[in-house]
């Protein structure tokens, strides 16, 4: 490489990888980017300057190879100094017929693609967080999901041009990407939940009588199995209570997210709702000798995601002596 192109970026990059300098992800990149109509000018300029640096002749083995290569990329008639490519042109065909092959083998394996997305579309990927773990993960589409302990989200490998489907056991709260044209569908046991650019959370744990969508910001739309549709918006929650088969939407309250942000906050809460929102975040039933609702006191406590149930439940029989509290 000669100094006078030392410091050209676009001449390095493609110098470097005509010599299979790349790892295979970086190289299918670069070919996009060849491909790309950003600096069309410059890219030619440099692939030209990089075939004269290798200096081998150009006899009319190469120029019927080229040729033959112009007629499988389907292009236009060969000119006699110049042709187009991915939208911009290329000097001296002749002797960039290298650049060409290479891009040539991009373009037929994009067309490749189009041949076997189906069936990588089928292909379905699930991730799982193991009990006592939280999990981050990001789809296919860039859209952040932060998976709860013991929760399963399922999702095809490449998403559907019209709709991007996952599926989830569990909890899971969802940063959706951007996709105005792709709304983002998560299915929870008999629920499906719509939106385009949201951040909300689901509980549907299959041994847990209720099922929750929490919504932090945007606008989501929940239906049913019964095909009824219900609209939440920013810091709404949506209940599904599954044994008595009722749905409410009511605002959602820091401890929804409890979970991600690592502690319980209670401020003038009766005993009755503590007990409930425990319950549910560590997914054990609690009972006592005498019913809980029979507590009208409120109490202000906090707890972290550090804190074991059995020291959650003596802490509770301290602020409520008589009520036995212990789990079922």
């Amino acid at each position: 490489m000669n100094n006078t192109n030392d410091g050209n970026i676009f001449y390095k990059i493609i110098a470097e990888f005509l010599n299979n300098r790349f790892t295979e992800d970086v190289e299918k990149e670069i070919q996009k980017w060849m491909l790309s109509d950003k600096n069309k000018s410059e890219k030619a300029d440099a692939s030209f300057e990089v075939w004269q640096s290798i200096n081998v002749d150009v006899n009319m083995s190469v120029i019927d190879s080229l040729k033959e290569v112009k007629n499988k990329l389907g292009l236009s008639k060969p000119q006699e100094n110049k042709i187009t490519l991915g939208g911009y042109l290329l000097r001296s065909a002749a002797v960039l017929l290298p650049i060409l092959i290479v891009i040539a083998g991009y373009i037929f394996f994009e067309n490749q693609v189009g041949e076997l997305s189906q069936s990588e579309m089928a292909r379905i990927i699930e991730f799982t967080a193991p009990y006592g773990e939280h999990k981050e993960l990001i789809l296919p589409d860039s859209t952040h999901v932060w998976v709860n302990s013991g929760s399963t989200v399922r999702y095809p490998a490449k998403f559907k041009d019209n709709e991007r489907r996952v599926s989830l056991s569990g909890e899971a709260f969802f940063a959706v990407s951007a996709d105005e044209q792709r709304p983002f569908k998560v299915e929870a046991t008999d629920l499906i939940v719509e939106a385009i650019s949201n951040g909300f959370n689901i509980r549907a744990y299959p041994n847990i009588e209720s099922t929750t969508v929490v919504l932090t910001q945007g606008k989501a739309r929940i239906e049913t199995s019964d095909k009824k549709q219900y609209n939440l918006r920013s810091w709404q929650k949506l209940t599904v209570d599954n044994k008595l088969d009722t749905i409410s939407i009511s605002k959602m309250s820091d401890n929804d997210l409890a979970w991600k942000t690592g502690e319980l906050v209670f401020k003038n809460a009766k005993l009755k709702e503590i007990v409930n929102c425990i319950e549910n975040h560590y997914l054990n039933p609690l009972t006592s000798d005498r019913p809980i609702s029979l507590n009208n006191k409120l109490y202000t406590v906090r707890f972290t995601q550090n804190d074991k149930l059995s020291d959650v439940i003596e802490i509770l029989n301290g602020l409520a002596p008589g009520f036995n509290i212990r789990e079922e």
